[in-house]
């Protein structure tokens, strides 16, 4: 596989530059239809466990955080390297290792729907912000849009790297908190959450003028 210097090359092809054969996971019955799918089992598991007692999901979530902790490493450590291309990679290469990464990473944006349902399972409905559901029912349809007009790549790359790294630091807290233990940083993550989001924001406000 080659690389393509011109982002102009990638968005004329339509779908994937470099693995076509994923394109069926960015058509729009997948991108919209499981949106959809999401905020309506939001809506039926939180009327069903209206009058319910909360659920024990102790283990399933110890197994979904640890599942979480290994994709999360494994995705912040394969883009990496792109790090130090240039500032956030802005205008960078657009390289068949960057346009996989971001296809797994927007494939894990349907697992992190699961934070959701053990939440609602749990009862803990002080979690259910608006931010917190907004989230889940969009990133993913952004990064399914990316794909599809062939724009999953270059500077791209950067939501996908830090927000892989910030989860890493996310679940292992769950993971720890889980066991009963405290963690003392735990402030300092929330700290580091919103300093991701600046970013974020920041490289594609800069990257939409490039």
């Amino acid at each position: 596989m080659g690389e393509f210097l011109d982002a102009r090359e990638c968005h004329s092809k339509g779908g994937l530059c470099f693995y076509s054969l994923f394109n069926p996971f960015v058509s729009w019955p997948v991108i919209i239809g499981v949106h959809v799918i999401y905020i309506v089992l939001v809506v039926l598991l939180r009327k069903w466990m209206q009058h319910r007692s909360a659920l024990n999901v102790g283990k399933p979530m110890m197994f979904y955080n640890v599942v979480q902790i290994l994709l999360a490493a494994t995705m912040a450590i394969a883009l990496s390297p792109s790090v130090k291309n240039r500032f956030f990679n802005l205008n960078g290469r657009f390289t068949p290792t960057i346009e996989f990464w971001i296809f797994v990473h927007y494939c894990t944006k349907f697992l992190d729907m699961l934070d959701t349902v053990f939440m609602i399972c749990r009862k803990k409905n002080e979690q259910l912000s608006f931010l917190h559901l907004y989230h889940h029912a969009t990133i993913g349809l952004i990064y399914g849009l990316l794909l599809r007009n062939g724009m999953g790549n270059g500077a791209a790359f950067f939501g996908a790297w830090i927000n892989s790294a910030v989860h890493f630091l996310m679940y292992s807290h769950y993971l720890w908190t889980s066991f009963g233990l405290r963690n003392p940083l735990k402030s300092t993550l929330t700290k580091i959450q919103m300093f991701q989001f600046f970013l974020c924001i920041v490289t594609s406000f800069v990257g939409s003028f490039l």
